[in-house]
């Protein structure tokens, strides 16, 4: 490694639990992002940093001006669209090595698909 940590950037949409524990066992050896939709109206795992997190583990709520609405299909797939131009705004400031993806809506999935191969990130679509 050089010295330096891999960038790990983690993207949950969902927010699991199992997904924020995964981010913080990586923060072991090295540097992690985990993203999720701090739009969700389903449950969440523990999305704010504590104070036992090590300082390679950041966390990052991607909000929407407005909660999901998950009533009118339109509505929806616009808030998704929206979400994945933020998300990919989000993967160009944090510049990871690797993008780990999950539970993440199939068009905004395809945009941070598209942008990680043109700027040759390695990407895993996991779940």
């Amino acid at each position: 490694m050089g010295g330096f940590l891999k960038k790990i950037l983690i993207h949950d949409y969902a927010g699991h639990p199992f997904q924020i524990d995964l981010s913080r066992e990586l923060s072991k050896k090295y540097e992690v992002l985990h993203c999720y939709n701090g739009s969700n109206n389903t449950p969440q795992g523990k999305t704010k940093k504590t104070k036992d997190d090590l300082n390679t583990f950041d966390i990052y709520p991607i909000m929407l001006s407005q909660k999901i609405d998950k009533s009118s299909l339109f509505k929806r797939w616009s808030q998704e669209f929206r979400y994945g131009i933020q998300l990919i705004n989000v993967v160009s400031n944090y510049k990871p090595d690797i993008i780990i993806s999950t539970n993440t809506p199939l068009d905004a999935q395809f945009m941070l698909l598209i942008y990680s191969k043109i700027k040759n990130i390695k990407h895993i679509f996991w779940l």
